[in-house]
């Protein structure tokens, strides 16, 4: 089995474990752009771009800065249960606050399980329920 076919077949046995009846779940709308806030309750430094994630719910891919780099890559939503799948990201490099905030936020990212939305924000959690990403529009 690829390493892809196992990471999405480990995403799909995290969403039914996760999930909960459609019935009763409202579905979070996250497509479109959203700005990168916080990250693990720090506020996103000064970097050379504005650090941004763009969902497209139709094909399930998503693109952005870290402020520095430009990221693409797929992922999975079902009620509030949210994983990303495989990405790709550019290589430039910029000041050490900077690169260490990419690092903190790529990081960060695959640790996200589940996500809610209010006020013009969504906070995208950890397994715990804690906000490690806050985005607004």
């Amino acid at each position: 089995m690829k390493k892809s076919q196992i990471i999405t077949a480990a995403a799909l046995l995290i969403m039914t474990a996760c999930g909960t009846n459609n019935a009763t779940q409202k579905k979070i709308d996250i497509t479109g752009e959203w700005n990168i806030v916080e990250v693990n309750g720090n506020a996103v430094p000064e970097t050379p771009e504005a650090p941004t994630i763009n969902f497209n719910e139709e094909t399930h891919t998503f693109f952005g800065s870290t402020g520095v780099n430009e990221l693409s890559g797929s992922y999975i939503l079902k009620n509030d249960t949210l994983v990303f799948l495989e990405g790709a990201i550019t290589e430039m490099a910029a000041d050490s606050i900077s690169m260490a905030f990419e690092s903190d936020y790529l990081h960060t990212i695959g640790h996200v399980r589940t996500v809610s939305s209010g006020n013009g924000s969504l906070s995208l959690k950890d397994d715990n329920g804690s906000t490690i990403i806050l985005l607004k529009k």
